[in-house]
């Protein structure tokens, strides 16, 4: 099958990125093993990238390095053996792996058994999502106060995390965001080759970008910007990398006193705010970048938090007469809603 130039050069660097990947101790016996080839390795990326359509830049090369995994564990790719791995999964839910871990090898194997042509496919073990852990304004404000100092370093750590704050973008967008991907005239974003190499417009507050009494991202760009190629974040060296920001923002949070803060935590921080202002859970979607509608779901419990607040602070008519007359409630509900709106 033929394939076009960039995807010849995705390809490559997929493979290249493959073989960099450090070898993992041998803790099975790969006695009478067939590893898999490098040409077979080659191939694998091909029908990944061109048949089976995943990411390039980040699913395909952490499906070779599951797979790989388990060749160091003594599972043949080649002359495949289904029981193997019954064997392999039942010793890691006896060592206490975690449903969710365990399923990225099934969607690993399920993808190399595609390629194979082989007809088996593993079910994947149930998950129960964690509860999405949002953090409060206080939260990210003291995050804010550890990179206060005025050096480019920290005013460039600042604006990353206020720009996560206001857009929602994930770590690896907000690394790829080029100068030009911005429409300082219209104030909009144009995220280039998101999350399933889709493309989306965002909506940015103004004085987020050109604010001159708040941190905006053009006067980061005028003062404090590393002028190191044509990203908006950059280091005295070049573009970021994610794994650059996340480490950042771990050491940032930590310092704060908030270690359990990751990148990911503002972009719930940005859904959350949408969905308790009133936006629609499509246009939430939308913004973030959902391709399912389920996926942006989950933060709806947070504003159910919302309401029972209401209902459990806000006085309400009694039907049991003695306890409260019409008049008393009235008057406490003023003073909620004055109280709710600094108003008394």
């Amino acid at each position: 099958m033929l394939v076009s130039n960039r995807r010849e050069y995705e390809e490559t660097n997929v493979y290249k990125s493959f073989s960099k990947c450090k070898q993992v101790k041998l803790v099975a016996d790969k006695t009478n093993v067939t590893t898999v080839s490098s040409k077979l390795w080659k191939d694998f990326i091909r029908n990944c990238a061109v048949i089976q359509r995943l990411n390039p830049r980040s699913t395909i090369p952490d499906r070779i390095r599951k797979l790989r995994y388990l060749e160091t564990q003594g599972i043949n790719l080649v002359d495949f053996d289904e029981k193997q791995i019954h064997n392999l999964f039942y010793e890691m839910l006896e060592r206490g792996s975690p449903n969710t871990a365990i399923n990225n090898y099934v969607k690993a194997l399920n993808s190399w058994l595609k390629y194979r042509n082989l007809n088996i496919k593993f079910k994947q073990f149930k998950e129960h999502e964690a509860p999405v852990k949002v953090p409060s304004v206080d939260d990210i404000q003291a995050l804010l106060d550890v990179v206060s100092n005025r050096t480019m370093a920290d005013r460039r750590d600042r604006m990353i995390i206020i720009f996560f704050c206001k857009t929602g973008l994930r770590c690896a967008e907000l690394c790829n965001l080029k100068l030009d991907h911005i429409d300082w005239r219209n104030a909009e974003i144009m995220v280039k080759k998101g999350k399933g190499g889709k493309d989306r417009i965002i909506p940015a507050e103004r004085k987020v970008l050109t604010g001159i009494t708040y941190p905006s991202l053009k006067n980061y760009i005028e003062n404090w910007r590393y002028d190191a190629g044509d990203y908006a974040f950059t280091t005295d060296k070049g573009q970021l990398t994610p794994a650059y920001v996340r480490k950042r923002i771990k050491d940032i949070a930590k310092e704060a006193g908030v270690a359990w803060m990751h990148p990911h935590c503002f972009r719930h921080f940005y859904a959350t705010n949408l969905l308790r202002a009133g936006a629609k859970i499509t246009v939430v979607q939308r913004l973030l970048g959902h391709s399912d509608i389920g996926t942006t779901a989950r933060y709806l419990h947070v504003t159910e938090s919302d309401l029972r607040f209401t209902i459990h602070n806000m006085p309400t008519l009694d039907v049991v007469r003695h306890k409260m007359t019409e008049n008393n409630t009235r008057n406490e509900n003023c003073r909620f809603y004055a109280k709710a709106t600094g108003e008394e």
